[in-house]
């Protein structure tokens, strides 16, 4: 009888198997026709894209493909992005190649700046040589007579200010050590520690925690599982958009932890700022912060094109953490500033144009990343012409890259 009956099981289980094999090869045939770029296609449609020469659905699909091109070393807290080299992106060894190098002279006595932030660092949102970083550096060497300047793109995809000070202190240590250090951030530190309640965390490990690992795992390898969470979460997002008001909004009463995270993050960032201060200062570097501008950061009222993708990137759920936090994170800046540190509030930097630049609250485009180049320029400008004239190449008297 218990033969018979455990036969009766196994063999009502093969119908189920063979329904879910048929359901899954099914799903893997409909996610690998899914475009790489699935989850940006909107921007195919933004006029910030569109309306630029340069821009077309191959690149979005490369872009696409950088977000799974990421490690962390053992040991660390820090994200690098793994090496490649195609017409859009070229990364190799950690760092994202910048465009305009030419030395006039040694390339070894070339001034090499390091770049540290976050993927509004990065730029994945543009080729190599239309990141804020090859823009600086073209407009860099053509004010500086000598030496050559050379600029190292470190700026990585979800980074905060504690990973960049991690980092500079990383390269360091292997004796990488620029003349110039630059941080550009604030918009990491708002995500990590106020969004995401975790101001002493990083937002590597929290998108990582955000999945048990074992569902993780599960949609990563069945279709099945990762295409229904895709179609529930595209569902979700079609029905708050026929309903708008019953989308979720945060209850008042957490207004005091969003206060309280704020000044934690204030802080912390304060914190950091000042120990990467404090290394370069060791070591000889020329250091400058920089509090990057976003969406929330404006000092008017937006534009119909900038109203467009704050509605369409749900930006209004992030607006009360800015609004929190950006103005300690300003505060902080000032306070540095009149301690002596090359500290600069760059948040209004997008305040006078009205040119649609945005991609969503704070990554930009080609444009967009001119602006960023060009102010900083203006900042590092009188600060290399005072360092390194005069700069005679032939001896190296008065200054080196190292």
């Amino acid at each position: 009888m218990k033969m018979s009956h455990l036969r009766n099981v196994i063999f009502s289980l093969v119908p189920l198997l063979v329904v879910f094999s048929l359901v899954e090869a099914t799903c893997r045939i409909l996610r690998n026709h899914r475009p790489p770029h699935y989850a940006d296609v909107n921007r195919l449609s933004l006029l910030a894209y569109t309306s630029k020469p340069w821009f077309s659905e191959p690149f979005l699909i490369a872009s696409s493909m950088q977000r799974k091109g990421w490690y962390t070393p053992s040991g660390t807290r820090l994200v690098f992005p793994t090496d490649c080299n195609n017409q859009y992106f070229t990364v190799t060894g950690g760092v994202r190649e910048t465009v305009g190098f030419t030395p006039k002279e040694n390339p070894d006595h070339a001034a090499r700046i390091f770049l540290l932030g976050g993927s509004t660092t990065y730029c994945i949102e543009v080729p190599d040589r239309l990141t804020w970083a090859s823009q600086l550096q073209f407009l860099l060497n053509e004010r500086i007579p000598t030496p050559s300047v050379r600029i190292l793109n470190y700026g990585v995809t979800t980074v905060n200010s504690s990973q960049e000070t991690e980092r500079l202190d990383y390269e360091i240590r292997k004796g990488n050590i620029p003349t110039v250090c630059i941080l550009f951030n604030g918009v990491n530190d708002v995500y990590q520690g106020v969004m995401y309640n975790n101001p002493e965390g990083t937002l590597f490990d929290t998108a990582v925690r955000k999945e048990n690992s074992f569902f993780r795992r599960l949609r990563r390898n069945v279709a099945f599982i990762d295409l229904t969470t895709t179609a529930l979460h595209d569902f979700n997002k079609k029905i708050e958009s026929y309903f708008p008001k019953n989308k979720k909004k945060i209850p008042e009463r957490e207004a005091q932890e969003i206060e309280a995270l704020a000044k934690r993050t204030a802080a912390i960032y304060e914190r950091n700022i000042r120990a990467a201060h404090e290394l370069c200062e060791k070591h000889g570097v020329s250091f400058f912060v920089f509090l990057q501008p976003n969406l929330f950061s404006l000092r008017r009222p937006l534009t119909p094109y900038e109203k467009e993708v704050f509605d369409r990137t749900e930006a209004e759920k992030k607006q009360m953490f800015f609004d929190a936090a950006y103005p300690l994170l300003k505060a902080k800046i000032k306070i540095l500033q009149q301690e002596g540190v090359n500290a600069y509030d760059f948040s209004g930097i997008f305040d006078e144009n009205t040119k649609p630049i945005f991609l969503d609250d704070c990554h930009v485009e080609s444009d967009g990343n001119a602006i960023i180049a060009a102010a900083i320029g203006n900042v590092l400008t009188p600060a290399l012409q005072d360092r390194f004239a005069p700069y005679d190449v032939a001896t190296d008297k008065s200054g080196s890259a190292q």
